[in-house]
């Protein structure tokens, strides 16, 4: 992510979710983050069971917020595609992770957008 920010998880939401969001990075754990290879899946690497994924009873929409919560089904997470080198939703491969309001800022929510050539 460009000026060394990184993806990290923080206020608990309920129902074992935590919101996504950047920020400059600083070496804490809640920023590692794994590629599952049988699932496809970006796993929290202090935890494998929690993945990158679209909020629960939450459908997958243009502008979603992302959550990090329990792996159910690979419907629900967001994993990497390798042919296209983009992290999107297993379920409509329009949809790539990006930053909300396209702001490089410290704090900013994680979001499901179209996807795009440009630094989603």
């Amino acid at each position: 992510m460009s000026g060394n920010r990184v993806l990290y998880y923080n206020e608990h939401i309920g129902s074992y979710q935590y919101r996504l969001r950047i920020r400059r990075a600083r070496g804490d754990v809640r920023e590692w983050f794994i590629y599952h290879p049988q699932t496809q899946t970006i796993r929290l690497a202090a935890n494998r069971n929690l993945v990158i994924s679209n909020p629960i009873n939450k459908g997958v929409l243009k502008g979603q917020a992302l959550v990090i919560r329990h792996y159910k089904t690979r419907d629900q997470s967001i994993y990497w595609d390798m042919r296209s080198g983009r992290l999107h939703n297993g379920r409509d491969m329009r949809f790539c992770v990006d930053v909300w309001g396209g702001r490089n800022a410290d704090s900013q929510h994680t979001t499901l957008w179209t996807c795009h050539n440009g630094a989603n």
